[in-house]
């Protein structure tokens, strides 16, 4: 049995290579097809549920994402799943996410559906995404980077958002910074913590209720890349 499992996985490899190169031009077919689909610039709000803090050795355990188009100003997309990090769930995740092993064991891993994420975020084609998470640059962000490095697909220009650090410039007189809190103090109702969808909604709002913030001490309309200049500029 070991035997051909063993001969298996050799044809798969085998036909992934040879396959690999029309693949990717008929992935680039499409993706310019589902372009109009999308505007010139999106904003992809997201969550990330790990089995850990290190992005160079924990494994993401679920992904959920809202695509929003800012010229249409709506969402376009909305994609959750559990990954399979293919380690053990420590304990101590399970008791603050609910996610068991049982619950990924078996579900596409990583790399399995990161075509499809870099397809449905819109980086196969030319334009800026912005990709938002609430800790983004401390924890969130580091993940996604180590999965889209030197992704052949992607034309995009990936850049990303905080909206920890969004609060923290705009409303430094506050104490703390967690998303829980700065939803209690903008009155969001939170469903599901630290469940990734849950979690994505929770940021999509939050953002939508700095922007607000901001435009009531700014004049004119606000867009991802006058945000970006405020928070890091």
């Amino acid at each position: 049995m070991e035997s051909v499992r063993y001969y298996l996985r050799k044809m798969v490899t085998f036909l992934c290579s040879v396959f690999s190169p029309i693949y990717l031009r008929v992935h680039y077919y499409l993706a310019n097809k589902l372009s109009s689909k999308y505007d010139d610039e999106l904003i992809v709000f997201y969550d990330l549920e790990t089995t850990g803090l290190n992005p160079y050795h924990s494994r993401i355990t679920e992904i959920a994402m809202m695509v929003y188009s800012v010229n249409k100003g709506c969402i376009v997309d909305t994609y959750s799943s559990l990954v399979d990090p293919e380690i053990s769930v420590p304990p101590k995740i399970t008791k603050i996410t609910g996610i068991t092993d049982e619950m990924v064991r078996g579900k596409h891993t990583v790399d399995e559906i990161i075509t499809d994420v870099i397809l449905r975020c819109g980086l196969a084609t030319h334009r800026d995404v912005y990709f938002v998470a609430h800790n983004n640059d401390g924890f969130d962000k580091l993940f996604m980077r180590r999965y889209l490095r030197n992704r052949k697909e992607i034309r995009a220009n990936v850049i990303h958002l905080d909206t920890m650090r969004f609060a923290q410039k705009l409303l430094p007189e506050l104490n703390r910074f967690s998303l829980r809190e700065l939803c209690k103090h903008f009155h969001i109702e939170q469903e599901g913590a630290h469940r990734a969808l849950a979690d994505t909604v929770s940021v999509r709002s939050l953002y939508r209720s700095l922007c607000d913030a901001y435009l009531q001490v700014t004049d004119g309309k606000i867009s991802p890349r006058d945000v970006y200049d405020y928070i890091y500029n």
